[in-house]
């Protein structure tokens, strides 16, 4: 599926927010979609993912597909779809990261882009099928070899680059208790690569437990957050970056030969903390 390491492309690729003007080749885009068509999603529902051309008067189009002001540039984007349930959303992030890591593959910049866009202007580009929703774009291009200085304050405003650390995201058994390296049999770099994920405003929802041999999955909510999506009409974007997470996992512990599967548990033993829901769990089949 990708022609470079696997954890090489995650820990190189970064968000792109200005491209050049040079016109990505058509095939490059169906290589990206098409990647796909293998990834088996958790839950096992169906991620759609379309290129979007962007002709004619390049600064029109974006500003009709909502996307002017945040993307410059672009001459084309990929949009992906799903139905709007818990499970499926959480599918999406685990799918679209897997085209937009084979975008990096390719030597070209993307970029997630989920609250700033007009989602009926790019459903009205695509076919759609019933039951499904846009959830979020990516713009596809080669970036400007010198990023303006507007995309530099976007992510100096988030804190792109910065990351929770390990005794923040990661436990053993239970809440509160941090998980030290040497606990975790082999899994040291598919969590590593889970930790660099990218996620919606940077806010890392992510958190994992360790128990023996099943690594549970859980989401640390941001009410205010979660607030502003409901009053924006946007889908509950912390669900995809659930998603986004376990496929770094994943592709990483599959590049180590490590083998699971991804199940539904009894967690009722671990206390959770406020704002916290339990996801999935990874089952180690050794």
């Amino acid at each position: 599926m990708y022609n470079n390491d696997i954890e090489t492309l995650i820990q190189s690729r970064m968000s792109h927010r200005s491209f050049s003007p040079e016109t990505v080749v058509k095939s490059m885009l169906h290589q990206i979609c098409d990647s796909i068509s293998g990834v088996q999603a958790p839950f096992g529902n169906r991620i759609d993912i379309t290129p979007v051309i962007v002709e004619g008067d390049i600064s029109k189009e974006l500003r009709e597909l909502g996307a002017y002001g945040m993307i410059r540039g672009a001459t084309a984007f990929i949009a992906g779809t799903a139905p709007l349930t818990p499970e499926s959303l959480i599918d999406f992030g685990y799918v679209f990261e897997h085209a937009l890591l084979k975008a990096t593959d390719l030597g070209l910049g993307s970029c997630w882009v989920g609250g700033s866009l007009n989602r009926s202007s790019f459903a009205s580009r695509i076919n759609v099928r019933e039951g499904a929703s846009v959830v979020c774009v990516s713009p596809i291009g080669y970036p400007k070899e010198k990023q303006p200085f507007r995309d530099h304050l976007i992510r100096f405003a988030i804190r792109a680059a910065k990351r929770k650390q390990w005794n923040e995201m990661f436990f053993k058994g239970n809440f509160g208790v941090a998980l030290e390296k040497k606990d975790v049999s082999g899994y040291e770099l598919p969590l590593e690569m889970l930790r660099l994920a990218p996620s919606a405003a940077n806010r890392q929802p992510w958190r994992v437990v360790i128990e023996e041999s099943r690594i549970h999955f859980f989401i640390t909510r941001s009410p205010i957050y979660q607030k502003i999506l409901a009053q924006q009409k946007i889908p509950d974007l912390q669900l995809t970056d659930i998603g986004i997470c376990m496929s770094h996992f994943f592709l990483s512990a599959n590049k180590h030969g490590l083998r699971g599967t991804w199940e539904k548990c009894d967690v009722a033993n671990i206390s959770l903390p406020k704002c916290t829901e339990y996801i999935v769990s990874w089952i180690d089949k050794g």
